[in-house]
């Protein structure tokens, strides 16, 4: 004589699992941001091209290697001390953000090679930052993660990334991570 069981998920279960993995999938999602950006989640300070080289400048001293950034490309700037700030701002919703920039270590004399910023989150006070070359590495640090916040709440976010002040700087944006 045959048994009938009940079945082990009831559809309300499995509807509730359902939604609980959905859930958990969708936090798991990271979007990828080039420093090209797309509508306005990549903003450069001032906005001019005089200060803000892309990757396929010839008017720079410094040339990092496209086919290991992201995209194949990269946005950099120096700011020299007593010039106006320069800033970087990355427009984004999520609750996380990573930041990835290149990072140098050996040029030509005279060559601003140090990255030296304040990164500012919504109105949160700044995080200073600071990479000073080492001569005796590889020349570029590709992939370098410069800055991450966790735990946000769920809704839109503007970091900062500000050079400014009596520190010479050189800023070399790759990408960002959100999630």
């Amino acid at each position: 004589m045959a048994c009938w069981q009940r079945p082990l998920l009831t559809l309300y279960s499995l509807l509730n699992l359902l939604h609980q993995l959905s859930s958990s999938l969708t936090a798991l999602v990271n979007w990828i941001v080039d420093d090209t950006g797309s509508g306005n989640a990549v903003l450069y300070f001032p906005n001019s091209h005089s200060i803000w080289k892309g990757s396929n400048s010839k008017d720079c001293w410094l040339f990092p290697d496209v086919t290991r950034t992201h995209g194949g490309t990269y946005t950099a700037a120096t700011y020299r001390r007593g010039e106006r700030p320069i800033t970087l701002q990355l427009r984004f919703e999520g609750t996380a953000i990573y930041v990835f920039f290149i990072l140098v270590n050996r040029g030509s004399a005279g060559t601003i090679m140090d990255t030296i910023c304040n990164i500012t989150l919504d109105n949160n006070p700044p995080k200073r930052y600071v990479h000073n070359p080492n001569p005796s590495a590889n020349q570029f640090l590709y992939n370098q993660l410069i800055y991450e916040h966790s735990n946000l709440g769920n809704s839109s976010h503007t970091l900062n990334i500000t050079s400014h002040g009596s520190d010479s700087s050189y800023i070399n944006f790759d990408y960002f991570i959100v999630r």
